[in-house]
């Protein structure tokens, strides 16, 4: 492959599954060091097979697979600052949410949406994906407060 003067690079992740269409299974956009990791599916690694049994081992693969193309970027949970989570059943969304929970227990929370849909890749009942940015703030930790007031409303 022939070096790019793109500023956004593919990751590849041993510990991760491989893209199986024409995606990369994350990018960073190396200007803002940002990390778009596509939607993981419960697939078990190093084998590589799609678990579709129970919810909640379910969204455990898939956040594990996340983790470890995030720290595979060299990029830390703490700089995930928003995730999608897809499933097809919202019956489901106590289970996926109390997994998703424990990925994130040491700092605030990223933005978040949890989307019902019809069906996903593979017949699992859960895919998630994240964006990620690296810190640039020199007091990490500190909450952001805006000072400007706002009508509510349209």
């Amino acid at each position: 492959m022939t070096p790019s003067k793109s500023s956004v690079r593919p990751v590849i992740s041993k510990r991760a599954p491989k893209a199986v269409g024409n995606y990369s299974a994350a990018v960073v956009a190396e200007c803002n060091q940002v990390l778009y990791v596509s939607g993981q599916i419960p697939i078990e690694m190093p084998k590589g097979t799609v678990f579709t049994g129970d919810i909640k081992k379910q969204a455990e693969l898939c956040m594990t697979n996340l983790r470890n193309i995030v720290l595979d970027a060299r990029f830390a949970m703490e700089d995930i600052v928003k995730c999608t989570i897809y499933i097809t059943d919202m019956d489901n969304y106590e289970a996926v949410n109390e997994v998703y929970g424990k990925a994130f227990v040491s700092r605030v929370f990223p933005a978040r949406a949890i989307v019902g849909v019809a069906s996903l890749p593979k017949g699992v009942g859960v895919e998630i994906e994240a964006v990620a940015v690296k810190k640039i703030d020199s007091a990490p930790g500190k909450p952001v407060i805006v000072e400007e007031t706002f009508e509510q409303g349209f």
